[in-house]
């Protein structure tokens, strides 16, 4: 679909372009702190996961431990 822009005022023009320059201006900003909020949760993430890595491993360690001391007292 074609518009006849021709019969615009040029100031209006102007400011139409200015008010979409600035809302995406402000699109962007909201992207980057949402951005900011995810790799912050990404962060926490990672740091439960590990936490959990390290409750297997030691429960791990548990099971191998308590296995020997069985096979050792049988």
């Amino acid at each position: 679909m074609e518009t006849n822009t021709d019969n615009i005022a040029p100031e209006f023009k102007e400011y139409v372009d200015s008010k979409i320059i600035q809302i995406i201006d402000e699109t962007i900003q909201k992207i980057r702190e949402v951005l900011d909020q995810v790799e912050g949760l990404v962060h926490e993430i990672w740091d439960i996961v590990q936490i959990i890595a390290a409750i297997i491993n030691e429960a791990r360690a548990m099971f191998q431990k308590s296995q020997q001391t069985e096979e050792a007292a049988a």
